[in-house]
């Protein structure tokens, strides 16, 4: 962007294709666009990659960036070729790889884990992104039909690539963020579950005899050492009331206990 302020757009060629007045085609967003979309796509689809590892993820993803970066380059060709049947056929190849990198993204989408954290939220993310490379594709056929202005095309382009890659940035900072903290999540379920394992391992393997009762008074845990000394399972105690399972004389003296 500084070098095309600066430097009078910088490499300017007459766009070929344009119909009306003489308008430029800036070879310098094209460059911008082969570099910063397929990043893009990369950075835009990670989140979606889910457990798969990144070389797996890369080789899905390159026949994706491959076409991307192929219509990039078509579209400009198209612009900067004097020879009208060359130009208009590369305008329709570009839109066609176009039309493959689109259907190719939904197959990725579709792909994708389910029941990944914050699935749709992702996918919102890419549908975001496929609308407004839409949008720069008509935007791209009214300036060749000199619809809108070139002064206008390229307002639009600059601040659509801006607004893009804020939009971008700021969505993968908030899913980033919002993955850790599931997986934060997941770490303190496992040792909560850990935790619950130790105590009852504790419990069943304690060498004093220990129960559990509920505020009813009915037993819901009776460990092993219990069993060995009481002569009562584990199996034939639980569900049963405490005051069940002592002998008379001890009845009152465990009520006073409770």
């Amino acid at each position: 962007y500084p070098a095309m302020a600066n430097g009078g757009g910088g490499i300017v060629h007459l766009n070929m294709r344009a119909h009306g007045p003489a308008r430029g085609c800036y070879t310098y967003r094209y460059i911008e666009w082969s570099i910063a979309v397929p990043t893009l796509l990369t950075i835009n689809n990670y989140p979606l990659a889910g457990k798969q590892p990144l070389i797996v993820f890369a080789r899905r993803l390159l026949p994706n960036l491959f076409v991307t970066w192929a219509y990039i380059l078509a579209s400009w060709v198209a612009e900067v070729t004097p020879d009208p049947t060359m130009g208009w056929f590369l305008v329709t190849l570009s839109f066609v790889a176009y039309v493959v990198a689109v259907w190719d993204q939904v197959v990725i989408v579709q792909e994708a884990d389910l029941d990944l954290h914050g699935y749709w939220f992702k996918v919102a993310v890419v549908t975001l992104k496929e609308i407004v490379f839409a949008l720069y594709g008509i935007v791209y056929l009214l300036g060749i039909a000199n619809i809108m202005s070139s002064l206008a095309e390229q307002v639009f382009y600059t601040y659509g690539d801006v607004m893009l890659k804020v939009v971008q940035a700021s969505v993968l900072v908030v899913v980033r963020n919002w993955e850790d903290l599931a997986e934060l999540q997941v770490l303190m379920e496992q040792k909560v579950e850990m935790g619950k394992e130790d105590m009852s391992r504790l419990f069943r393997r304690a060498s004093a005899p220990i129960f559990a009762i509920s505020q009813e008074g009915f037993v819901v845990a009776w460990n092993e050492h219990l069993a060995r000394v009481s002569d009562i399972s584990e199996m034939d105690a639980v569900g049963k009331s405490i005051l069940e399972l002592v002998q008379n004389d001890s009845k009152n003296c465990l009520k006073l206990a409770i």
